[in-house]
């Protein structure tokens, strides 16, 4: 009888209820995880020829695929640019984000690797009324998974797009870089 009492007094001083019977017991609850601003981060839904829904290309001649093989720990698959051709300037992956707060601290993580160094980094276009405003990018890639993290304000930017960039030089042709697991929420 003392353990149930000193159980209650536990119970009590932690804000836990316990149940006996067939009742469940409710413990505190973690709060929510932050909104990913990011439409289909994962990769994991895709169209019928194997693109990522939610994101548009600017990869012309290059092969953009979800990959389930390549992916990071915990990750179910990422977005794999094979570069086939040499073509002047980056290209991109990309989607653009509306309905902005103004002045809002948000924080983009992504991971990124490549077949080679310096092929591919992540970045972020802060556009006002179409028109932009700055510019804000992540390091290349390495060989490895490695998370690239970037805090900004929005300041009175009114949307953004986050981009995921690759190299289209001469040597950065028969290379691939990969993209997993793109999130962008306000800061806490």
């Amino acid at each position: 009888m003392k353990f149930l009492a000193l159980l209650a007094m536990c119970c009590v001083a932690l804000g836990t209820v316990v149940l006996y019977g067939d009742e469940p017991s409710t413990m505190p609850t973690q709060p929510a995880e932050p909104k990913n601003m990011v439409k289909n981060g994962s990769f994991a839904e895709i169209d019928k020829d194997g693109k990522p829904l939610s994101w548009k290309l600017n990869a012309a001649g290059q092969e953009v695929s979800v990959d389930k093989q390549e992916r990071p720990k915990g990750a179910a698959q990422s977005l794999k640019v094979a570069i086939k051709k040499e073509k002047s300037g980056q290209g991109s992956v990309y989607q653009k984000i509306t309905d902005l707060p103004k002045n809002a601290k948000l924080v983009l993580k992504v991971q990124v690797k490549g077949s080679s160094t310096r092929l591919g980094y992540v970045q972020i276009k802060l556009k006002r009324q179409g028109k932009e405003l700055r510019r804000l990018s992540s390091g290349w890639n390495t060989l490895d998974w490695e998370e690239h993290k970037a805090e900004f304000s929005t300041e009175d930017a009114d949307e953004l797009n986050v981009e995921c960039r690759f190299s289209q030089s001469d040597k950065a042709v028969d290379q691939t870089v990969w993209f997993a697991n793109v999130t962008l929420v306000k800061a806490e």
